[in-house]
C-alpha cells in the first residue's frame, strides 16, 4: 500500500517511527516536535495509515483512530482555548479497549501545548499506564510548553527543515505549479513543505501572505497614527477570539520572515534574501533585533489574555 505520494520532508524519522511495527517492544508514546507547517501532522496520518493498514483518505473515519485537537464549543460556536479534560478522557477510553480492526489502536493529540492543567494530568495517568497495542502521537511546536513528566513518557523527535528543491519539485510533480512558480514559492516557504503546499492549494491564501509582507515593509518610517491605520484591518474578526489569536501569530510570524530577509540584507548576503526587499534607511541589526524580540514576546502573550490591539500597537511602537 503506498500513502507517501503527498508526503515530503523527514523521511528518514518516518522510516525510523514505522519499524516500530516490527519491533514490538518499542515506546507506546511518541512527541513530534517542530514549527507549524513543518509536516508534523501529515507524518502522524501517513503513520497512522500504515499502522492501521488503510489509506490516507480513510484514516480520520477508522475505529482505531482518535484525533485530539481544539474543538469548537457547541453553545459558542466559537474555538476553545484549550483542549480540555473530557477529550483526554475519551482517549482513556479508546486505548482501554481492544481494537476493532487489526493490532493497534492510535491517539493522536495535535498542538498538545493546548492542553489545559486538568487534560495534561489526565494524559499523564493514560501514559503511566501503557497498554499493547496503544500508540499515542503528540505534536507540537513548544515541547518546553509540555510539562517533564509527560515528555519523560514520550519518545521525542524534531522535525527538520525540508530541502527547497524537494518542495519545488513536490509542487510541480503534484500540483502541476510552473517550475519556476514552485521554486518560488518553495523559497518563501522557508524549507516548511505545509506552507508551499497550502499556497499550491489556495491562490487566495498566497495572495494574502503576500499582502502581510508588503504590509510590513511599508511600516518602517510612517508616523504612528498611520501605522495604526495601516494595520486596522488585524482586528476585522471579532466572532472567533481564539481562532482570531492564531491568525494573527501566523501573521506575526510573517513579519519575522520580513525582518530576517532586512538581517541578511545589512550583511550583504544576497543570496539568503527571499524578498528582495530594500530595508528603510532607519532599519539597523539592533532595529531588527529590538522589533524580532517584540514580535516574538507578543506571539507568546496572544495565547494568554493580553488584548491583541495592545501587543500590535506595542511592536508598532518599535518600528522605526
Amino acid at each position: 500500500m503506498n500513502n507517501t505520494h503527498t508526503f515530503i520532508g523527514n523521511q528518514r524519522l518516518f522510516s525510523l517511527l514505522k519499524q516500530r511495527k516490527e519491533q514490538e517492544n518499542g515506546n507506546h508514546a511518541y512527541c513530534l516536535v517542530g514549527q507549524e507547517h513543518c509536516g508534523k501532522t501529515t507524518m502522524v496520518m501517513h503513520l497512522a495509515a500504515y499502522f492501521l493498514e488503510t489509506t490516507i483518505q480513510k484514516v480520520p473515519v477508522h475505529p482505531d483512530f482518535l484525533h485530539l485537537t481544539q474543538e469548537i464549543n457547541v453553545k459558542t460556536k466559537k474555538t476553545k482555548k484549550h483542549i480540555d479534560v473530557e477529550q483526554i478522557r475519551s482517549a482513556k477510553h479508546i486505548v482501554n479497549t481492544k481494537p476493532f480492526v487489526g493490532k493497534y489502536r492510535i491517539v493522536f493529540i495535535e498542538s498538545a501545548e493546548r492542553m489545559n492543567t486538568n487534560a495534561a494530568n489526565a494524559l499523564l495517568k493514560t501514559l503511566e499506564e501503557p497498554a499493547s497495542g496503544n500508540l499515542i502521537f503528540l505534536t507540537t511546536k513548544n515541547n518546553e510548553a509540555l510539562t517533564q513528566t509527560i515528555l519523560s513518557r514520550c519518545q521525542t523527535y524534531h522535525l527538520t527543515q525540508t530541502p527547497t528543491l524537494d518542495i519545488a519539485n513536490h509542487l510541480n510533480s503534484v500540483y502541476g505549479v510552473d517550475q519556476d512558480i514552485a521554486m518560488q514559492k518553495a523559497k518563501e516557504s522557508r524549507g516548511l513543505p505545509g506552507l508551499a503546499i497550502n499556497w499550491a492549494r489556495d491562490d487566495d491564501a498566497y495572495t494574502t501572505y503576500k499582502k502581510y509582507i508588503t504590509q510590513f515593509h511599508a511600516l518602517a518610517g510612517e508616523p504612528f497614527f498611520q501605522k495604526i491605520k495601516d494595520t486596522e484591518e488585524l482586528f476585522g474578526d471579532k466572532t472567533d477570539h481564539i481562532k482570531d489569536r492564531q491568525r494573527l501569530v501566523t501573521i506575526l510570524e510573517y513579519w519575522q520572515l520580513v525582518l530576517h530577509d532586512y538581517a541578511q540584507t545589512l550583511s550583504k548576503k544576497s543570496t539568503s534574501n527571499i524578498y528582495n526587499l530594500t530595508p528603510h534607511k532607519d532599519w539597523t541589526y539592533t532595529a531588527i533585533g529590538d522589533v524580532y524580540d517584540r514580535i516574538e514576546q507578543a506571539k507568546k502573550l496572544l495565547h494568554k489574555n493580553i488584548h491583541p490591539r495592545l501587543l500590535i500597537e506595542t511592536i508598532l511602537l518599535t518600528i522605526p
